[in-house]
């Protein structure tokens, strides 16, 4: 049950000029992995993780940072660079743009989304009248071009239920136009769940249609935002079991602004660097979102690396220099990860990854300890609403809970969120060792060309669990490449 965190593979690299080059990263003097420069077209298996999660995105790099097994972009024509497992579903934005002739031009397609909030002056900007006289030829369009039985989205509206769609789909259906399932847009405040469910609820209720979520996202339009990332945090990981624990949901697509409005400031999916360009690297709440699989309805799993998220304090479980308290979302690393391993007759050890110590209670005190028998040690899971969980130890019957101090302690009664925790994957692949790692494979940076000089980074290609700074150096590979300590890469 000890050590699973452990076992480093080499992992592969494309570059693009014809050399090869062979890299080490190490936490200070401690060697942890190889990696090796190859040419551009290493071919890599792009993972997605339900088949329902996608992103309305036009960036190939931060479309598959997410994940999803789908995307649009607001247009008719297709993301470059994207891997081509993610599924492309088009969308006629307004009266004017695309054209709906583009839809030749972008291949085999299954889906068609209609007009984006068209009662907004800036966005779809065009009358139910208009709408329902270009409906036919968008159709025949989608019936030409996509594959047999491709299908037809509503118009989505900025709120479930606004007058443009009840008026919208009357004419429709008094018109016998094709309307196969109902797109939706919602950004309620992280308070709740139900909000975003019942606008989903409402679309099949009235129209008997599945719906597609095609923007969501925590949001306050007051200003200043009176909410906070560990609020939509604990906002998302209920309202992702939802929308994968409903069958009429069929899709669902983050609205994955990087945080720097009023609005978004609680809920930024993407970082920004320095300068305010958005990245490609996730906030907690991104990751959360990538990392959120179809089958997390029915876990948790054993062999799977989690966070334990408390829905009451609004933070994770952490193993604090031997001391279990609560952290923040934002404290990430082997401290605050955990695994479940299966102790027999429906009961668990609940192991931190850092130090491979059981969490464990004499009945008053919560501890981590390296002992792993009695029932000392032992726990039980129990379902509350929305895969949230109570933690029961065995020997005392007593429910694992967050105190208002950061600490963690144990009571006999469950009678708010404090008792409350999710198993939230941590996206660090299980049976991968502590020490640094490349954090994808293949890593993928601009071509080199011969004879101009070349300046690059792999700095933020590598992790650590402890957060430990790491040094970078070339191995063995051509002359001109140098790498700086750094991990700055540059050469002529």
């Amino acid at each position: 049950m000890k050590g699973f965190c452990r076992g480093v593979s080499p992992l592969l690299f494309p570059w693009s000029r014809e050399e090869h080059s062979r890299y080490s990263c190490s936490r200070l003097s401690k060697l942890c992995i190889v990696g090796v420069l190859m040419l551009v077209g290493q071919a890599y298996a792009y993972e997605s993780h339900s088949s329902k999660k996608g992103v309305g995105y036009g960036n190939a790099d931060h479309i598959q940072a997410l994940k999803v097994s789908w995307h649009y972009n607001w247009n008719i024509k297709r993301v470059s660079g994207l891997d081509p497992s993610i599924e492309y579903v088009p969308m006629k934005h307004n009266r004017y743009w695309q054209n709906e002739s583009e839809l030749a031009n972008i291949g085999e397609f299954n889906y068609f989304l209609g007009f984006n909030e068209p009662e907004r002056s800036d966005q779809g900007n065009i009358s139910v009248a208009n709408a329902i006289s270009q409906w036919p030829g968008l159709t025949d369009a989608v019936e030409a071009n996509g594959t047999p039985g491709a299908l037809m989205g509503s118009p989505a509206t900025a709120n479930p239920g606004h007058q443009w769609i009840v008026d919208f789909m009357n004419l429709a259906e008094a018109s016998g136009l094709r309307v196969d399932f109902m797109a939706m847009h919602k950004y309620p405040t992280p308070s709740g769940s139900d909000s975003i469910m019942s606008g989903a609820q409402w679309y099949y209720n009235t129209y008997g249609k599945d719906v597609w979520i095609t923007e969501f996202n925590a949001a306050d339009w007051s200003a200043p935002n009176n909410y906070t990332q560990d609020q939509s945090y604990t906002w998302m990981a209920e309202v992702l079991y939802r929308f994968e624990s409903t069958s009429y949901i069929k899709r669902y697509a983050i609205f994955a602004w990087n945080g720097t409005s009023s609005q978004s400031s609680a809920s930024p999916i993407f970082k920004v660097d320095a300068q305010g360009n958005t990245t490609s690297e996730l906030t907690p709440l991104g990751k959360l979102y990538a990392e959120y699989r179809s089958i997390d309805i029915n876990g948790p799993y054993i062999e799977t690396l989690y966070y334990l998220h408390n829905k009451g304090r609004l933070s994770r479980l952490q193993n604090n220099a031997g001391t279990p308290t609560t952290a923040s979302i934002f404290i990430e690393g082997a401290s605050v990860e955990f695994e479940l391993v299966s102790a027999g007759g429906g009961k668990y050890y609940i192991v931190n990854c850092g130090t491979s110590e059981f969490l464990g209670s004499d009945g008053t005190t919560v501890y981590w300890t390296s002992s792993e028998t009695g029932n000392s040690v032992q726990w039980s899971l129990a379902t509350s609403a929305y895969n949230w969980m109570h933690i029961t130890h065995a020997a005392s019957g007593k429910k694992l809970y967050g105190k208002s101090n950061g600490e963690v302690g144990l009571n006999a009664s469950a009678t708010d969120d404090t008792f409350k925790w999710s198993f939230i994957r941590s996206g660090w692949p299980y049976g991968v060792s502590g020490t640094p790692t490349f954090s994808a494979d293949p890593i993928s940076r601009p071509d080199a060309e011969v004879g101009f000089n070349y300046s690059d980074t792999i700095a933020d290609t590598a992790l650590d669990r402890e957060n430990d700074p790491f040094v970078f150096s070339k191995i063995s590979g051509p002359v001109w490449l140098n790498v700086a300590a750094g991990g700055e890469i540059s050469g002529i």
